[in-house]
């Protein structure tokens, strides 16, 4: 949180995801998938970009409902 995104994914290569799915998805849940959206440089988000990133939420929820 707070890092810009290219931070998390070249220099850290995401640890909360991958330790999201390889100790706790992989072993109680082996068939599911994760869907990873994230929000970077959240402090200083504006209210459209705020928005767009809640749509992106509520459709990735609606898809996965179905």
């Amino acid at each position: 949180m707070g890092s810009p995104g290219w931070i998390d994914r070249l220099v850290l290569r995401q640890p909360l995801r991958r330790v999201l799915r390889l100790a706790i998805l992989h072993p109680c849940a082996p068939q599911a998938r994760l869907r990873w959206l994230a929000l970077h440089d959240a402090e200083t988000v504006s209210p459209a970009r705020a928005e767009r990133f809640a749509r992106r939420i509520r459709r990735s929820i609606a898809r996965a409902a179905r």
